[in-house]
């Protein structure tokens, strides 16, 4: 009997695709078995005796798809999900992701493309501390399609940034390098790695990058995705070599960036480490999330209460001690941001992680108004709400934030920073 990992089962409640595809893979020596239920093949599961699930969801499978990618991966972690679905729809290809599948693919099926996908899903031979790496000092030898590799942007030890060229464009391409590391361990990276890629490509926002391509990979491909290639400057380079941005055109970038937050957080998205370093700011002054590398979604199972996933100077303190974290958690770190920019120094830092993390846990920052002379004390009340230790203390959402600074630009008082927090007590709890 072939082994576990080479034996496919195949859930379709349709009889012809069931049939079709149990068919087509047999042809190429795996082990099918064809089923037209979940329940059933949940039965079948529970023997371990399954390497992968080709699941179809079409008609009115879709409704409770989600629930059943979950259901199976409870069933066992390292089972391969691939997705058939009838609805080319980038953001129900997202919902699946997020949920645990490892591919999908729209019908009608292309059946070599199918067999392809299949045999990526068990190919990867993870003894092998290179794959599913593509890189060599000529460049990558992955195919990129319709890419062409022009040269290596950068490599920061996890994953490289290439320019790329299609019908004349430039874009940007993003490959996750395979470490020498446990299959469980890799399998984490690569679903951080797509997950804000994959979300943010079913989102278009003038203050996001646009992602215009995501390949989720296989077992023998590394996943990759491909932004707008664009020019300009860092958040903090822009500010500090354009001084003539005063007060509010600090704020109305703030602003910005809140509003592009608040879209991410419209699908289930946490940024939860927002830097001056992961915004672009475009010549003509446009702020650009381009970093989603420490994306979190709440559901999620990929992070524990006491992992450091993000930049600790802009990381909420809940972030190191529990894995219930929400939009809150981006109000303090876009906070942090916006302290930078205001006065010129971040908020909380130090020589090593656990000082930082100590300092997000019990410092207070010292007052703007100490450390620039007439700083609008509005814009001082709108930072206090930001930085609360307490999520419950903060702005909710970035709804209520932007309603601040919305007043704040208008030349108004902000009206729940400047209901809630104008006590001198406030200002003894958040600033030294």
């Amino acid at each position: 009997m072939p082994t576990r990992g080479f034996n496919v089962l195949v859930i379709a409640a349709r009889e012809d695709s069931c049939r079709d595809a149990c068919n087509h893979l047999r042809v190429t020596g795996y082990r099918v078995e064809g089923v037209a239920t979940v329940e059933e093949g949940m039965t079948l599961l529970k023997d371990g005796a399954f390497g992968a699930v080709l699941l179809y969801v079409e008609g009115s499978a879709a409704a409770g798809a989600v629930g059943t990618i979950k259901a199976l991966k409870r069933v066992s972690s390292d089972l391969r999900i691939m997705v058939v679905t009838d609805e080319p729809s980038q953001q129900v290809a997202t919902n699946y992701i997020l949920a645990g599948a490892d591919d999908y693919l729209v019908s009608p099926v292309r059946y070599p493309e199918l067999e392809r996908r299949i045999q990526g899903l068990f190919t990867l031979d993870f003894s092998d501390p290179l794959a599913p790496r593509r890189q060599t000092e000529a460049g990558p030898v992955q195919d990129f399609g319709p890419y062409e590799v022009l040269h290596r942007l950068a490599f920061n030890g996890m994953e490289s940034t290439y320019l790329v060229e299609r019908q004349g464009l430039r874009y940007e391409l993003s490959i996750l390098e395979r470490r020498d590391e446990p299959d469980h361990a890799y399998d984490g990276r690569r679903q951080r790695f797509m997950r804000g890629a994959v979300v943010a490509n079913a989102i278009d926002h003038p203050h996001l990058i646009r992602v215009v391509d995501v390949f989720i990979g296989d077992r023998v491909h590394a996943p990759y995705f491909v932004t707008d290639h664009l020019e300009g400057e860092r958040l903090a380079a822009y500010v500090e070599g354009h001084p003539e941005v005063g007060f509010k055109g600090r704020a109305r970038m703030i602003r910005q960036l809140a509003d592009a937050l608040a879209a991410l957080h419209a699908h289930h998205m946490v940024l939860r480490s927002i830097t001056p370093q992961g915004v672009l700011v475009t010549p003509g002054g446009m702020p650009k999330i381009v970093d989603f590398h420490f994306a979190h979604v709440p559901s999620s199972h990929l992070t524990h209460a006491g992992d450091i996933l993000g930049i600790p100077e802009y990381l909420a303190p809940e972030c190191a001690l529990t894995t219930s974290i929400g939009p809150a958690a981006d109000v303090f770190s876009l906070g942090c941001v916006a302290y930078e920019l205001m006065v010129g120094a971040k908020p909380f830092a130090g020589l090593s992680v656990a000082e930082v993390l100590e300092q997000l846990r019990s410092a207070r920052p010292k007052r703007p108004c100490k450390r620039v002379e007439d700083f609008p004390r509005p814009l001082e009340d709108i930072l206090a709400k930001m930085l609360r230790k307490d999520p419950k203390d903060r702005y909710p959402a970035m709804g209520p934030l932007i309603e601040d600074l919305d007043a704040f630009l208008a030349g108004e008082p902000p009206p729940i920073a400047g209901k809630h927090g104008l006590t001198e007590a406030l200002f003894v709890r958040v600033w030294s």
